[in-house]
């Protein structure tokens, strides 16, 4: 843990500095953390800020959604959940994570999302991962996805749903996704985080949401080498 961390400071202390962002899939560095914020420490509200909700339709009716909340991620907000917060009194690593805390009869979840620009190809390998803690009085439902631009202009999804996490209190615990690129893949799109089906009492918490590329696929074979 405290290795990747520290390969995600020296990855942003290299972007400040002026660093391309990766260009090619040979450009992206093997090992290191390559989301931004993902232990949700940046200066942000406690609160999603009300004035930049963005709803579905116009008549502005059922969930909406809040770009740059927390910094670099968006909030999908399910209509009649309970309230989702960042908190200071419990983490992973750190300062801060992220809480649901449960409405009486809501349709209680949370969805995150952080947009990304990672190029690759078909056959590069990637590791997601992300932690999350419980104290509910029933179990729930949890599902960690990456999103891949394909060539085609489409997006194509890898996710996984991990076991039910049985009522009661749950230290942290790791959810992972290992992917391997499909073939006509150009990058990376998205990595998301879903929490679902929670009940009607108790609080939810997630931290450390993370992005690595774990191998490269062989180049491509120039015409001179196929033939």
């Amino acid at each position: 843990m405290k290795t990747l961390l520290l390969s995600s400071i020296l990855l942003a202390l290299a972007c400040a500095a002026g660093a391309d962002a990766p260009k090619t899939p040979e450009d992206v560095p093997l090992g290191v953390n390559l989301l931004r914020n993902s232990g949700v420490e940046a200066e942000a509200p406690a609160l999603p800020p009300a004035g930049k909700k963005v709803f579905w339709n116009r008549e502005r009716t059922g969930g909406g959604y809040f770009p740059n909340w927390p910094p670099d991620f968006t909030y999908h907000e399910r209509e009649g959940s309970g309230a989702v917060e960042l908190v200071d009194d419990v983490s992973l690593e750190g300062r801060r994570s992220v809480r649901l805390t449960c409405a009486l009869f809501g349709n209680n979840g949370f969805y995150f999302v952080q947009n990304v620009n990672v190029p690759a190809r078909g056959g590069d390998v990637f590791h997601a991962a992300v932690y999350v803690r419980c104290e509910v009085e029933a179990t729930m439902y949890r599902s960690l996805a990456l999103q891949y631009r394909m060539a085609s202009g489409k997006n194509e999804q890898a996710n996984v749903t991990a076991p039910r996490l049985p009522e009661g209190d749950s230290p942290w615990k790791r959810i992972e996704l290992t992917s391997v690129a499909p073939a006509g893949a150009v990058g990376v799109a998205a990595v998301s985080f879903k929490v679902s089906n929670t009940p009607m009492h108790g609080r939810v918490w997630w931290d450390s949401l993370t992005l690595v590329k774990l191998a490269a696929a062989p180049p491509p074979e120039t015409p001179a080498e196929a033939r």
